[in-house]
């Protein structure tokens, strides 16, 4: 039986190809790959070895010659298959996250077939034997290699079920199509030895394996040609996991991406690639990152203080001086700041919470540290993140409820819808800490419009005119109402529900007013005819002026949180507070004072001419059955009554003080838990 070595020939010069390509790329040290280099080598040594046996039987027959190589071909060709499951496993687990019975799993096999293949070779010759006249045939313990090879086949496919999670879909379905190659190819080679696919197969797994994942250049910054997230996270994860004494230094550079977009293409590389070269030039053996445009991170063997202070003051002298591009020079402002990680995270996500933190802090020195932030905060955030896609598929979102208080009346006269969802370890998770997450999840539509049925649903099942309400506040984000559907999709919910459009007021802020579109202002027109009102959100915030107020079906306006702060210290902030209430009220504008915290700001803003006041003065954020209960009570006021509401205070946990509670909802002091 004679062999066609063209499959051989072919698979060996794929793994030199990617042998030589990946050696000298560029790339960082994990478990992922030296499994993927570790398969390419051993299958560039399986061709290689049949075809010198090839070679052997067909012009020079030497059974002791050709045993040898069969040996190494047999040895590295199943070797192969099992690596490749290793590098499986790698792309959902470090080997040392592996527990240690499972490591005993997967190498006792490896192990035993090897010696089995060794020993068969010195004697026995059941696997594969030779004769002089160079033909050979195949013995039963042909099964023994198949039978482990299976094996290892089979925990691939338990891995891609079991770690389902850690394997985007694409990675999922390219390792699908390429245990479908590997089997046909077992497949062929079985029916026809003489044609050797098994080791080819390989060969085109690998190669897309490279292309599609393992490729080194997509873990580097084409740019500066540094290491990009993917590695950054990689290595930290890895430190933590191993308890490796390493520092970073995160290095961030203050309105990089503004001043980019005012040069040109040349002019951005060039600067990117001169901050590139500084920083690897600070030592030879820190690794750096560059986690995001602006955002580059040095990651080094633990340090003293004193070391610590020599990077510091090299990076802050270094962005003291100008960077020259071309013929003039450009200054950055930049936050420096050096966190040791050992014992610091509990786990990556607290690392990326802190990175990201870096590129949001407003502090006035360059020079910052650890303790300068909250980590458990930082954590609490990536948490969150991580909690937020479950609560949305899930629909785990409940709606909360803040009154919006009428000082002329004395009475409550409207409300704003809020959000919040529960989770076992974070506990209540409310729509102001969880916004910013899901701005950056991808997810906003999509909530939103699960948030808006929600408040429908919630609107239709009470007469509210009937308890003194007129009118409700529901928030809508610019990435909903700036998208084409938007119209659409308030129809399509909107229809399902009996209610007065004119009963609900859409709050967009002052920042969608200063983007505002084409679009968008096609859709308020829309809207505003349908009968649906409008708030101007967080007004005084600094993103528009006075002709918001009159270019746009704007019925009410909501003054920020941070006007009436500076109104208690700055006798000008009153007064154009004052002109604004006073304008918006020549404009037939309803006004809402934002923010009230305190007796003091309640008393000031009454004295003004603004027709509603919200606050945690008042209430915030209550769940369903308090509000209702609190709606009720409101509605059997007198109207001339003044409500004396200075004993109400809310707590961290959003509960009532005694004497208010107790009259509204007995027994039960928590307004988070329904009687």
């Amino acid at each position: 039986m004679f062999i066609n070595p063209h499959y051989e020939i072919a698979a060996t010069v794929i793994s030199l190809v990617l042998i030589l390509f990946f050696s000298i790329a560029k790339k960082t040290r994990n478990f992922q790959n030296t499994t993927f280099f570790l398969a390419l080598v051993l299958n560039g040594i399986s061709a290689v070895s049949d075809i010198i046996v090839f070679y052997f039987r067909s012009y020079y027959p030497n059974q002791i010659l050709e045993y040898t190589f069969s040996y190494v071909y047999l040895s590295t060709h199943v070797a192969v298959v099992i690596v490749v499951f290793f590098y499986f496993l790698a792309n959902a687990r470090e080997w040392y996250q592996v527990p240690k019975a499972l490591k005993l799993v997967y190498l006792v096999p490896l192990i035993a077939v090897q010696a089995y293949i060794l020993l068969d070779t010195l004697t026995f010759h059941t696997i594969v034997k030779y004769y002089e006249d160079g033909s050979f045939e195949r013995g039963s313990g042909m099964l023994v290699l198949y039978g482990v090879t299976v094996f290892y086949l089979i925990n691939i496919i338990l891995a891609l079920i079991i770690f389902r999670r850690s394997y985007p879909l694409q990675k999922r379905a390219m390792y699908v199509l390429g245990i479908l190659i590997v089997l046909a190819g077992m497949l062929f080679q079985g029916i026809n030895i003489s044609f050797r696919l098994e080791t080819f197969a390989v060969a085109v797994d690998l190669t897309l394996f490279f292309y599609f994942f393992q490729n080194p250049y997509k873990q580097i910054d084409r740019e500066t040609r540094l290491f990009n997230k993917n590695p950054f996270y990689e290595t930290m994860r890895r430190c933590i996991a191993t308890k490796e004494d390493v520092d970073i230094v995160a290095l961030v550079i203050q309105d990089f991406e503004e001043i980019m977009r005012n040069n040109s293409k040349e002019e951005n590389h060039s600067v990117a690639c001169q901050i590139a070269d500084f920083l690897k030039s600070i030592d030879d053996s820190y690794t750096v990152y560059r986690v995001e445009k602006n955002l580059f991170v040095l990651s080094f063997d633990a340090k003293d203080d004193i070391e610590i202070a020599k990077v510091e003051k090299k990076l802050h002298d270094r962005f003291k001086q100008p960077w020259v591009v071309q013929n003039y020079q450009l200054n950055y402002k930049v936050h420096i700041c050096h966190v040791p990680i050992l014992n610091r995270f509990a786990n990556v996500e607290g690392v990326m919470g802190f990175i990201y933190e870096t590129l949001n802090s407003n502090f006035d020195r360059e020079i910052l540290g650890v303790q300068d932030f909250n980590l458990n905060i930082l954590e609490r955030g990536m948490k969150i993140k991580a909690a937020l896609m479950d609560a949305i598929e899930n629909d785990k979102f409940e709606l909360t409820f803040s009154p919006i208080y009428s000082a002329k009346l004395g009475k409550i006269n409207g409300f704003e819808i809020s959000s919040r969802f529960y989770d076992s370890e974070l506990g209540y998770v409310s729509e102001t800490e969880l916004m910013k997450y899901v701005e950056n999840s991808g997810q906003m539509i999509k909530l939103g419009m699960l948030l808006f049925d929600k408040a429908c649903n919630f609107i239709s099942s009470h007469d509210f005119k009937k308890l003194g309400i007129s009118f409700v506040g529901i928030k809508i984000r610019s990435v909903i109402c700036l998208q084409y559907e938007f119209i659409g999709s308030v129809n399509k919910v909107f229809s399902q529900y009996d209610i007065d459009p004119s009963f609900i007021c859409f709050q967009i802020s002052e920042y969608i007013v200063s983007k505002v579109s084409h679009t968008f202002e096609a859709h308020m027109d829309i809207l505003s005819s349908m009968g649906f009102q409008f708030c101007l959100d967080d007004y005084g915030s600094g993103f528009t002026n006075l002709a918001s107020i009159y270019e746009y079906p704007i019925k009410y306006i909501k003054i920020d949180s941070k006007v009436v702060r500076a109104m208690e210290e700055n006798e000008k902030a009153k007064i154009t507070i004052e002109s604004t209430l006073d304008l918006a009220k020549e404009l037939s504008m309803k006004t809402i004072m934002g923010g009230i915290s305190t007796e003091e700001e309640f008393e000031m803003v009454s004295a003004f001419n603004c027709d509603y006041e919200i606050g945690s003065y008042f209430y915030v954020d209550l769940d369903e059955v308090t509000f209702m209960r609190l709606l009720n009570e409101n509605a059997m006021l007198p109207a001339d009554e003044e409500v004396d509401l200075s004993s109400v205070k809310k707590t961290k946990l959003r509960t009532l003080t005694s004497n208010v509670a107790s009259r509204l909802f007995g027994d039960n002091k928590d307004p988070l838990k329904p009687v």
